[in-house]
């Protein structure tokens, strides 16, 4: 006979290759990992707070490139900044004071009603008088007496 002989293959994928199954839950997997490896210790994402305080330090350094010399410094003797600019410096302090206030969000704690809540009153010892009128036809009744009672014949 003519036929295959035993283990013998004549199609398919070669020994040790994966099927397409394999292959996409291996490539999906690839892809989750480069992308916890993004954000993970050793190329953490930078914080916005940190980015304010680079950008607001960014702006501050411009602001002082930009400054002008005063007419009282120039008195002292310290030489005019060739750049200074007050419509410039103007600007970029304009832009370091927005970061700033933004990143004060970041640096102070917002107060609540609960971080503001008072204490609740303190309790009385003595018992709490109260008057009760009682009507019958629309018209009081006259006054029987007085009756105190206890906090506990209150509850009860």
């Amino acid at each position: 006979m003519g036929g295959p002989q035993k283990g013998q293959r004549f199609g398919g994928r070669k020994k040790g290759t994966p099927n397409k199954a394999t292959q996409e839950r291996r490539l999906i997997a690839a892809e989750v990992e480069r992308r916890r490896a993004a954000t993970s210790v050793g190329r953490e994402r930078e914080m916005a707070i940190e980015k304010l305080e680079r950008y607001g330090s960014m702006a501050e350094g411009a602001a002082a490139l930009h400054r002008p010399t005063s007419p009282q410094e120039i008195a002292a003797g310290r030489p005019q900044n060739p750049i200074g600019n007050w419509s410039e410096f103007r600007e970029w302090l304009k832009l370091a004071a927005a970061i700033a206030r933004m990143q004060v969000e970041f640096q102070t704690p917002k107060l609540s009603a609960v971080a503001l809540a008072l204490p609740p009153p303190a309790q009385r010892d003595e018992p709490k008088r109260f008057t009760l009128t009682v009507f019958e036809g629309g018209k009081p009744l006259p006054k029987a007496g007085e009756i105190t009672l206890s906090k506990d014949e209150i509850a009860s």
